[in-house]
Parts: structure tokens; sequence; C-alpha cells
């Protein structure tokens, strides 16, 4: 019971954050907002203005990352909750760059995992 309740709110700490649905939408749709975004991350990745959403929605991921690393989430737990929004940065090679380069390590190991092809 109290893994559910845990569960649930790791859910909710992602789905029902304003910020977080925001730049979700930004990097789910094309608009000119998500190309200054993305010219963004290559040419000034200093911007704090226009990157630190971005940055906070990627720390929530590296953060599930962590506890995944840490077996404190079970790979098919993170696929059910996540999925798709893990799986989305390897479709866009800035974003990928962006990660790379900022150092999100466990993220950058978890897309691999989750986006990898399942085998069964």
């Amino acid at each position: 019971m109290r893994r559910a309740e845990w569960l649930a709110s790791l859910y909710e700490r992602f789905y029902l954050n304003v910020d977080f649905k925001k730049t979700r939408a930004l990097l789910d749709y094309d608009s000119p907002e998500r190309t200054k975004l993305l010219k963004c991350m290559e040419t000034d990745p200093e911007n704090a203005s226009t990157l630190e959403p971005l940055v906070d929605y990627l720390n929530f991921f590296e953060f599930v990352a962590s506890l995944w690393k840490l077996k404190q989430l079970k790979t098919n737990e993170v696929r059910m909750m996540f999925e798709y929004y893990i799986k989305n940065p390897a479709e866009s090679p800035e974003l990928m760059n962006f990660i790379r380069r900022e150092g999100f390590e466990r993220l950058e190991e978890l897309i691999g995992k989750i986006a990898s092809p399942r085998i069964g």
C-alpha cells in the first residue's frame, strides 16, 4: 500500500506540475517556442531564463533514473508511468546532446533502456 502511495505521489509530481505541463507541451509540438528552445540548447546553453524550465524537467527524470538505478523503481514501473516522456528525447538530437553535455548521465542511461526495443 505504501509503495502505491509513493508511486502515485511521483506520478502526481510530474503530471500535475504546471511547469512540467508547459515543458511537455513545448517538447511535444512543433512551435516557434520549441524551435527557440532547441536553438538555445545549441547556441546559448547559459541562457537560464529559456533553459531553466527544461533543466527542472530533466532533473525530475534524472531523479527517476536515480531511483531506477538504485532499484527503487522497476523498469516496468518507469515504463508504465513515464515511457513516452522518457523516450521523447531520443527523437531529438539537440535534446540528447544537451542531456549528454549537461551531465544527465543516469537519465541518458534510462533513455537508452526505455527507448530500445523490447524483446519478448
